[in-house]
Formats: C-alpha cells, sequence, structure tokens
C-alpha cells in the first residue's frame, strides 16, 4: 500500500477529522454541537476525541454559561509540531514536491519559512516559501496550493549567489529563515 493511499485513509479517522480541524482553524472556540455539525461527527464520536485531546491538553475548554467551549492549546510544544506535521501531510497529498520538480529543474533549496516553518500559523498567515534556484521559476505548483489550500502563498526566489551574499553579510532575513525554516527539497540554507 503506497503511502499516499494510507495518507488519505489516515485523514478519514474521526479523530483526524477533529484534530485537523483545529489544526487548520488554531484560534477558533467553538461549542461542542457546532463541532458535530460543522465536521459531521456523531455527539458520541465528538465527545470521545475532544476529551481524549483535552485530557492530553491539545485542546482547552472553558464554561461560558451552560456552553462547552473547546479550542486549541497554541502554547503547547506538541501543537506547533502538529501544525507543521499537518502543513506536511498537506504538500505530500497534493504531491507538491513532485509537481514543484518538473517545472524546477536546478533548484539548489526549497523550504517553508515563517510561522508555518515554526507552527505558530493561524487562518490569517500566509504560506511563506524560499526557492534557491537559477533562472526562471515555474510559480503553478505555488498557485495550485492556493487554490485548494484557500491560503495566500508568498515566493520569494534567489539566485544562489544572492542566498550566499545575504549569508556572508548576515541579512536579517537570511538569519530568520535559517532560524524557522522546514527544508523541502536540496541543500541546506545555512551557509557558512
Amino acid at each position: 500500500m503506497g503511502l499516499l493511499i494510507v495518507i488519505s485513509e489516515f485523514r478519514k479517522f474521526k479523530g483526524w477529522v477533529l484534530l485537523e480541524f483545529f489544526l487548520s482553524h488554531p484560534s477558533t472556540k467553538i461549542h461542542f454541537r457546532e463541532v458535530v455539525r460543522r465536521l459531521g461527527l456523531s455527539p458520541r464520536t465528538a465527545q470521545v476525541y475532544l476529551r481524549a485531546f483535552e485530557k492530553d491538553r491539545i485542546l482547552l475548554a472553558e464554561e461560558i454559561g451552560n456552553l462547552r467551549i473547546f479550542y486549541l492549546n497554541n502554547e503547547l510544544p506538541l501543537v506547533r509540531e502538529l501544525k507543521k506535521a499537518n502543513l506536511l501531510l498537506t504538500l505530500n497529498e497534493l504531491r507538491f514536491l513532485d509537481r514543484f520538480l518538473e517545472g524546477n529543474q536546478g533548484t539548489v533549496s526549497l523550504a517553508v519559512y515563517g510561522s508555518y516553518a515554526d507552527g505558530t500559523n493561524d487562518e490569517k498567515s500566509d504560506m511563506d516559501f524560499l526557492v534557491i534556484k537559477r533562472g526562471a521559476l515555474d510559480e503553478s505548483p505555488f498557485k495550485e496550493i492556493e487554490r485548494r489550500v484557500k491560503k495566500d502563498v508568498t515566493v520569494m526566489c534567489m539566485e544562489p549567489a544572492e542566498w550566499n551574499a545575504r549569508a556572508k553579510e548576515r541579512d536579517p532575513f537570511y538569519i530568520n529563515v535559517v532560524r524557522k525554516h522546514i527544508l523541502l527539497y536540496g541543500a541546506d540554507l545555512v551557509v557558512e
């Protein structure tokens, strides 16, 4: 069984459906009945997984009147890692890397940086990509992500010589990217 088949089957798991909702809507506070309605879960299934994720502190809950409101515990290091894993699962499911490499031969490095790279993204965050390569960039794989994920995508493309010059100058952009990035392909971003 191929990895994509396993991942698509995993996405059917109701616990993942619930968790993925919160990972994709990290600042949303939502009532139990609304979870059931929006995700199409049975009340029993929603209750089991909400309690399990609350017990593990992945979700937090607060009482407002007689309503129990659930939300993602964005301060938990595990949650930040789950958000990054969710991004990588999504990119894998969309076959992003294959599509990118088809139209962008000669790429030295491809990375995600910014809030998606450190798991601090929220609903308003855009996805930031860095491409280091010679020549023109085929942006169609990034446009496909925008269309499918419904997020703004920002792509910074530069020649290897420019990246190396920024590294040598200790440019703030270089320092920020090197501090928090996820390398998707190619050479390490750190220039010695």
